[in-house]
């Protein structure tokens, strides 16, 4: 018995990837919740973040 293996993404995964994008976009509150708590300071959030995560984007430079 002979199995024949198709190359590339079939329907079945191309559907299952599109739900799961579809409901992470649907489900994603973050920027609401967090606008709602900072207020008039929301030009802040970019800048703070920046500073926070930049240490996690630039370790391999210290290796």
């Amino acid at each position: 018995m002979s199995k024949h293996y198709v190359d590339g993404i079939g329907v079945k995964e191309y559907l299952s990837i599109m739900l799961i994008l579809i409901g992470v976009k649907m489900a994603d509150t973050t920027p609401a919740l967090l606008m709602e708590e900072v207020k008039s300071a929301t030009w802040m959030v970019p800048i703070f973040s920046g500073i926070f995560f930049y240490p996690f984007f630039s370790w391999h430079q210290l290796l």
